[in-house]
């Protein structure tokens, strides 16, 4: 009994403070950047791609509305009202990216970037997915104790435990576990999925991939894609790693590897596929696997590399 005692009194100490705060808070800079690339990269033809008369006008998504049950604050018939939400989506995604007011702006964040994503289907992704699954979770963590206005643009190295909101905490943490979890999940599904398919099996997948003229760079694909054991290694690691990886996050020594898998495959994906939204959506969600003290581990440690040395001296 002394034994579960300490044990329930650890774990209740652990869960009183939050963890993985700067993780939390790069996950933020990176969705919110994203968001923001999209309605300023699409500034000039915000009409044609998102607008009532544009690719995939107003009459079309409203009669497709009861298939998808997809709704859009973006969806509307007025030209005029679209740019003004349109620029309010900007100034909204911009206001959370630098961590002003966090906890309230996450909220029309989170409804502005659904309504993005949904008014045109045409456009997503596959990044996008995962982000308008994760979203909702990040509204219950907390995303701005770091690098944000609302901390002061408080760096890793200036925050200490704080004990006195275990409520907010648990929230805080069990949304983080919650993000993991949902990480997990998509990468063993995909995973899962790959192993059903022939050209998966047979390691034949990404000749075909790298033939797809849509997201191929030729040449640099022409230079994989003539090489059998490349092709056969390059199929079998990426079907290797995503079945591993729901297993791999969860235990500090192994976490690394995980990540690492991640960071390069979908490197490739954004080099190779030139998929580069994609890439940085999914690659941002890695920040939430490590702790704070990995961070302050990492950036002591580049701190008296002489690279960093040689950039300060500069």
């Amino acid at each position: 009994m002394e034994g579960l005692q300490a044990q329930l009194e650890r774990a209740k100490d652990y869960l009183s403070v939050e963890h993985h705060l700067f993780g939390c808070a790069l996950l933020r800079i990176g969705i919110g950047s994203v968001v923001v690339y999209y309605l300023t990269g699409h500034w000039a033809e915000r009409s044609f791609l998102w607008g009532p008369n544009g690719l995939y006008p107003y009459w079309l998504f409203a009669r497709e509305l009861s298939t998808t049950h997809a709704p859009s604050l973006l969806a509307v018939e007025s030209q005029g009202l679209f740019d003004a939400l349109y620029l309010a989506a900007l100034i909204v995604a911009v206001l959370y990216t630098i961590g002003w007011r966090t906890r309230l702006i996450g909220i029309p964040f989170a409804i502005f970037t659904w309504s993005l994503f949904m008014r045109n289907p045409f456009l997503l992704t596959g990044g996008d997915n995962l982000v308008q699954v994760e979203l909702p979770l990040m509204l219950f963590a907390n995303t701005s104790a770091f690098l944000s206005l609302d901390s002061g643009w408080r760096g890793p190295f200036e925050y200490s435990a704080d004990t006195s909101r275990p409520v907010s905490a648990l929230v805080h943490n069990a949304a983080l576990f919650a993000m993991m979890l949902q990480l997990a999940i998509a990468y063993g599904a995909a995973g899962l999925a790959k192993t059903a398919g022939y050209t998966w099996q047979h390691g034949t997948a990404i000749y075909y991939v790298l033939q797809t003229r849509e997201f191929g760079m030729s040449s640099l694909t022409s230079m994989l894609f003539r090489n059998d054991i490349i092709v056969a290694l390059l199929t079998y690691s990426v079907v290797a790693f995503e079945l591993s990886f729901p297993f791999l996050i969860w235990h500090r020594r192994t976490r690394w590897i995980a990540a690492a898998g991640a960071v390069a495959m979908h490197t490739a994906i954004a080099l190779v596929m030139r998929l580069v939204p994609f890439a940085v959506e999914a690659m941002v969600f890695e920040f939430i696997l490590f702790p704070d003290e990995s961070y302050r581990g990492l950036i002591a440690w580049g701190e008296n590399t002489r690279l960093f040395k040689w950039i300060i001296r500069v």
